[in-house]
């Protein structure tokens, strides 16, 4: 019990990966803050992921059963939550199993894939509901209770949506001097990955987010007990759309690449060219009609940098793509792998606290 609650512990460090990951993203890569797994992201791609996937179950889990116990004992949204809460439970546990039991990918992919349907059900109701106690200016324990869920709901959408894209693999091939002291004779081919698919999901979870606060805004600006105006009806809807398109297509590219439906560079490309056609062009024809940038200075930035990331993720971006390929991932060898390497740092813990009570006594 205490390894599976030390192990539980660990895994949510890589919650500083994802933090820093985005952060990249957000920034172009100009910016990339040191992160505690960042050489096994580099090193060893494969092993990277799984350890994200176990951290993005355990999280989702704990909020699941978290999120069913408060809601079935105040009853707010308790059909809904307890039965959303019952099919992720399954889905996580679907996803756990196959990076332990198995080494085919393709059950992997589809466990993953059907959280990702259960996560975006979730996050659609959670803010449908908070927008609409947003508007009509309610705050009481079931405004609390869909606040907490929706922050929750969009770390974990984090994690949904960056698998998938941890596992493209964008790099260039370029030679190398030779290797200093052991391999000085020797010289080498390495692959060093341009990352410019962390920008693409970056800029993507950054427009996700900004269009709930977008909304959020607005309600807060334009408070009212009638119906919900067309402005609000069009953001609203453009963020379904956003978020279906984001994490449909992002998995979507396993079934691409497995059945080699199309080449995976245009696939990228098309899915990223889609994104910006369905979301941003038409959120800025709903703020333009609505002229709801006036006096609002979070939508007034958020239109201006929508602008910016729209053109360089139409242009810049896929024009600086080189042929991509994903991972390939052995789930139960990469677990496999990151117990025996957890083992070995607890080991080594306990031979250093071992020593120290030893030079003290």
């Amino acid at each position: 019990m205490i390894d599976f609650i030390c192990e539980v512990i660990g895994s949510l460090y890589v919650i500083v990966d994802v933090l820093s990951l985005l952060f990249e993203g957000i920034t172009f890569s100009i910016i990339r803050f040191p992160s505690p797994h960042n050489n096994e992201l580099a090193d060893d791609r494969a092993t990277f992921i799984i350890r994200v996937t176990h951290c993005y179950t355990v999280v989702a889990f704990t909020y699941f059963s978290a999120q069913a116990t408060i809601s079935l004992f105040y009853g707010f949204y308790h059909i809904f939550e307890f039965v959303t809460s019952f099919l992720g439970w399954a889905l996580v546990i679907a996803v756990a199993l196959s990076m332990r039991r198995t080494n085919d990918k393709t059950h992997f992919h589809a466990a993953l894939s059907g959280l990702a349907v259960i996560l975006i059900i979730k996050l659609c109701h959670t803010s449908f509901y908070c927008t609409d106690l947003i508007l009509l200016g309610v705050r009481d324990g079931t405004y609390i209770f869909l606040m907490t869920s929706l922050m929750v709901e969009i770390v974990l959408t984090m994690f949904c949506t960056l698998i998938p894209y941890l596992h493209i693999e964008d790099v260039d091939e370029e030679e190398e001097e030779e290797e200093k002291e052991k391999q000085k004779q020797k010289q080498k081919q390495t692959q060093k990955d341009k990352r410019h698919a962390f920008n693409i999901w970056g800029m993507e979870i950054f427009d996700m987010v900004s269009q709930i606060v977008v909304i959020q805004t607005y309600c807060r600006q334009n408070p009212s007990d009638d119906d919900w105006t067309q402005v609000l009806k069009g953001y609203f809807a453009l963020l379904v759309v956003e978020l279906i398109v984001l994490t449909v297509g992002s998995h979507l590219m396993f079934l691409v690449y497995d059945r080699h439906v199309m080449d995976l560079k245009k696939f990228v490309v098309a899915h990223e060219l889609v994104m910006d056609a369905v979301t941003d062009i038409p959120f800025f024809l709903v703020s333009m009609v609505g002229g709801t940038y006036v006096g609002n200075v979070w939508i007034t930035i958020d239109m201006v940098l929508k602008g910016i990331m729209l053109v360089r993720g139409a242009i810049w971006v896929p024009c600086n793509l080189d042929e991509i390929k994903l991972t390939d991932v052995e789930p139960k060898k990469a677990s496999e792998s990151i117990r025996k390497q957890d083992t070995e740092e607890s080991e080594d813990d306990l031979q250093e606290k071992g020593t120290e009570m030893t030079t003290i006594g």
